[in-house]
Order: C-alpha cells, then structure tokens, then sequence
C-alpha cells in the first residue's frame, strides 16, 4: 500500500523543525555589523548623508555626545520630505534641508533595538512586526553593531562572514 500525502510530508516537517531550531542558536551578535559607524545627534544633515553616501550604507545609528543611543537615521528620513514636493523646488528644498537641519530633524527617536545575546529569530521578528530594515545593536545604552535586512540575505544565501571558517 502507497504513502499518503500526509506520511510523505511528515519528513519535510521534521526538516523544517530542525532548520528552526539551527535558527534559534544563531545569535545577532554572529551576523551583526561590528562598531557601525554612527552620527551625533547635533551633526548636520549634510555630514550624516555623506557618511552614508561615502560608505555606501542606508542606516546610522543616532548617538548623544556620551555615545548612548538616541535613534536612527535611513536614508528613507532623508526623503520624506522631499516626497510631496513638485519636481521643479526639489533642488531648492535640498540644499535648504541639508545646510539648515540636523540630524535630530530627520532620525527616528527611540529606535527598537536588540542585544549581541538576541537571537536571530527575535531580531527578525522585531524587524517584521514593526516593518525595519535594521535593529541598532546595543550594550547598555551604547551602540556596539547594527542587523540589516542585508544580513539576513547574506545569511541565506551562504555569503556571510557566519559561515566563513578561520
């Protein structure tokens, strides 16, 4: 007598069980970017899209003088703005934006953060619900990586550092 669909499927669940249980011992600090670059709140806008700009990143976090964090800034802040402009005073409306504010104009407060010991599946987790595309990583109240959606693609696709052997 031939297997039933459900007899045939029952290995395929069992597999997936333990592709979720690998993934429940990953930890964000084995995929995270270490010692980001990060911005002070008081800095022009102008320095915070250069940084970005000249290392060809999308997220910094947002640090006080003491380095605590304070938010975080996408390059999609940096666009709202722009977004209801008409196309003839978009020009205009940057250069006024990137000489006269600061980065606090732009961030987002209080970002969701993780810690190095959250695991992956929490990292991603927050990322979904609350739609991210990056977690600041923090110790105490101090910014020590960033997880981007970036690291979880690498991370499927067998292209992280995660997977390097030393």
């Amino acid at each position: 007598m031939g297997q039933s669909s459900f007899d045939q499927s029952f290995p395929k669940a069992e597999k997936q069980a333990e592709e979720f249980q690998k993934i429940q011992q990953i930890w964000v600090s084995d995929v995270m970017t270490r010692s980001p670059i990060v911005v002070v709140l008081s800095e022009k806008i102008e320095v915070a899209m250069g940084l970005m700009s000249d290392n060809q990143i999308r997220h910094l976090p947002v640090v006080d003088k003491d380095q605590n964090i304070q938010g975080i800034l996408s390059d999609r802040d940096l666009i709202k703005p722009l977004a209801n402009s008409k196309p003839w005073v978009i020009q205009n409306r940057i250069d006024n934006l990137r000489s006269h504010n600061t980065v606090t104009d732009f961030m987002t407060p209080t970002p969701e953060i993780v810690n190095p010991d959250s695991t992956l599946l929490e990292a991603g987790s927050l990322m979904l619900e609350y739609k991210l595309s990056s977690l600041p990583v923090v110790e105490g109240n101090k910014v020590v990586g960033i997880i981007t959606e970036s690291d979880f693609v690498k991370l499927v696709c067998g292209e992280h550092s995660f997977f390097q052997v030393s």
